[in-house]
């Protein structure tokens, strides 16, 4: 059974999944988004993993590899973290000082 509501970590309000901002303290709600630290790792081992083809293939290998193995790793990630919910709260968001 697939739950269908997410919960604040800044209010603890309980909202339908799917929303786009909380209900509750106005939080962006953000679906499918992958961790900085992925996105880091994936460049890493792009560059390395070019390096090694093209070190046994040569410069063309390496040419044609690199945006191949990261535009894969890229779509991996959004499979892999397609359930996940970030939720960003800023201070003070929607209000106005004179």
């Amino acid at each position: 059974m697939e739950n269908n509501t997410i919960k604040c970590p800044f209010c603890l309000k309980e909202s339908q999944r799917g929303v786009h901002v909380c209900t509750g303290c106005m939080a962006t709600v953000l679906y499918g988004t992958f961790p900085g630290w992925y996105a880091f790792v994936v460049i890493l081992l792009t560059f390395g993993l070019s390096i090694l083809i093209g070190m046994s293939t040569g410069m063309a290998g390496a040419t044609i590899s690199l945006p191949i193995i990261a535009a894969v790793g890229f779509v991996a990630g959004k499979a892999i973290f397609s359930d996940n919910v970030v939720l960003r709260c800023f201070l003070n968001q929607g209000l106005k000082t004179k």
